[in-house]
C-alpha cells in the first residue's frame, strides 16, 4: 500500500514545495513595493473622485470624510447611487450639503445598456466629472490625507492608469479577519507576482486613477460594461492605446467591518469565476500561492503512510515558515502588527479559499446586486434566463 500512494505523495510534496518557493518571491515582491510614506511634490492636475455607492457600508460616512482631508487640490467628488430607494442616497446628499472641504455632486441612476453594474453606475456618473483625471474609489476604502498626491507623484506623460493594492483592515468576526487575511497575505502577492514576474498588467478597480484623455481613447466606461472583470479590461485597453499602467507604492485600506463568512464566500467565488474566466492557466498556477494546505495535509498524512524523504518536523517547519511570511505582509500591507485572532484564522482561510478555488472551476452564474448573469470567456457577462443551478450571490 505505501508503494502505491508513493507517486501521489511525491507529486504533493513536490507542488507544495515549489509552491512555497513561488509564494516567498511573490510576499518578498509585497514588502519590496509597499511603500506607506512617499516624497510626493504638489500636481496641478484636477481630479474628481468617483465613489459608486450600494447600501449603508460599515463606516460609510468615516470613508467620505476621509476624501474630504486630501491635500491635493483642485479635486471635487461624485457620490452615485443606481436609484432613488439605495439607502446610501440619504447620506450622499448629508455630506454633499454639509460637507464644505470637498465640493461634491449626487449623482442618481445607471446605464441600463450596460451589463455589468458597477460600471453602468460609473459611466452614468462620468457625466457630472471633470478635469485631467478620474479616480474610482470603492465605497469601503478609507484613503489617507496623501492619497491623491502620492498617486499623482506617478503620474509620468505616458502613464494612463494609476491603481493601488488593497490592504484589508477593521473588524472582528471571523468573515472581516479572513478578508482581511485574504487581500493582504493572497491577492496582494499574487497581484505584486503577476505584474512584476510575469509582466502583466494588474489593475484593482477599488482604486483607480484614469488619465482622462486615456479614458477617452478607449471609449470610457462603456468599453468594459458587459464584462464581469472590468478592471482588467479597462487596464488593457489602456495598454493598447499606448498608455502605461503602474502601481501605486502606497497601499489603500479598505474597511471589512462586521463581515460575514457568507459574505467573504460570497465575493471571493465571484472573483474565482471572473479569474478562471478570464484565464484558466493563470488560475492553475494561483495554487502555488496557498501551499499551507498541501503541507498541513501532507504532515496529517506523515503519520499513517511514508513521505519519501520528508520528515514530518519539515513539513511543519514549513507550514511556520508559510505563516510567517503571511504575518509580514500582513503587517507590511496595513503597517500595523497582525492580529493575534487572525494568526488562528489564517490556516483556516487557506482550507476555505481552497475550497473556493476548485468550486470556481464549476459554477459559471453568478448574482450581482439583484441581477443574475451567466459568466462567459473573458468574463462577458450575459443575462441568466431560466432556471439557476450554481451561483454566488454578491451585493
Amino acid at each position: 500500500m505505501p508503494d502505491a500512494w508513493s507517486p501521489l505523495l511525491t507529486g504533493l510534496l513536490a507542488l507544495s514545495a515549489l509552491g512555497l518557493c513561488v509564494s516567498t518571491v511573490c510576499h518578498v515582491l509585497v514588502w519590496h513595493i509597499v511603500r506607506h510614506r512617499r516624497q510626493a511634490g504638489p500636481s496641478p492636475d484636477s481630479v474628481t473622485i468617483l465613489r459608486p455607492l450600494c447600501g449603508v457600508d460599515a463606516c460609510l460616512n468615516e470613508n467620505l470624510e476621509a476624501c474630504s482631508l486630501q491635500s491635493h487640490r483642485p479635486l471635487n467628488m461624485v457620490l452615485g447611487v443606481a436609484s432613488l430607494d439605495d439607502a446610501a442616497l440619504p447620506v450622499a446628499v448629508r455630506f454633499s450639503r454639509e460637507n464644505g472641504q470637498l465640493p461634491t455632486r449626487v449623482s442618481v441612476g445607471e446605464d441600463e445598456s450596460l451589463e455589468n453594474p458597477k460600471v453602468a453606475l460609473l459611466e452614468r456618473m462620468s457625466w457630472h466629472s471633470d478635469g485631467d483625471w478620474v479616480v474610482v474609489s470603492d465605497s469601503n476604502v478609507r484613503v489617507p490625507p496623501d492619497y491623491v498626491r502620492d498617486a499623482l507623484a506617478h503620474a509620468a506623460p505616458d502613464v494612463g492608469l494609476i491603481t493601488h493594492l488593497v490592504a484589508g483592515c477593521g473588524g472582528r468576526s471571523f468573515g472581516s479577519l479572513a478578508e482581511n487575511l485574504q487581500l493582504n497575505c493572497f491577492v496582494a502577492p499574487a497581484l505584486c507576482g503577476v505584474r512584476f514576474l510575469a509582466g502583466q498588467v494588474c489593475v484593482i478597480g477599488k482604486s483607480m486613477f484614469l488619465r482622462r484623455e486615456a479614458l477617452q481613447k478607449i471609449g470610457g466606461f462603456q468599453s468594459a460594461g458587459h464584462f464581469l472583470a472590468e478592471d482588467y479590461v479597462i487596464g488593457q485597453a489602456i495598454v493598447r492605446a499606448g498608455y502605461r499602467v503602474v502601481i501605486a507604492a502606497q497601499p489603500v485600506p479598505a474597511w471589512h467591518e462586521g463581515w460575514s463568512l457568507g459574505r467573504f464566500v460570497s465575493r471571493h467565488l465571484r472573483w474565482a469565476v471572473m479569474r478562471r474566466s478570464v484565464s484558466r492557466s493563470a488560475y492553475v498556477v494561483e495554487l502555488l500561492l496557498n501551499p499551507a494546505p498541501i503541507l498541513l495535509l501532507l504532515w496529517l498524512l506523515s503519520h499513517f503512510l511514508h513521505v519519501p524523504a520528508v520528515h514530518p518536523h519539515w513539513l511543519l517547519a514549513a507550514f511556520a515558515f508559510e505563516q510567517t511570511l503571511g504575518a509580514i505582509s500582513f503587517t507590511r500591507m496595513t503597517g500595523r502588527w497582525v492580529p493575534p485572532p487572525a494568526l488562528l484564522v489564517n490556516p483556516l482561510r487557506q482550507w476555505l479559499t481552497l475550497g473556493i478555488w476548485v468550486l470556481g472551476w464549476f459554477v459559471e452564474t453568478v448574482e450581482w446586486r439583484g441581477k443574475a448573469y451567466r459568466v462567459g470567456a473573458g468574463s462577458l457577462l450575459r443575462p441568466a434566463t431560466g432556471p439557476v443551478p450554481a451561483r454566488v450571490v454578491e451585493r
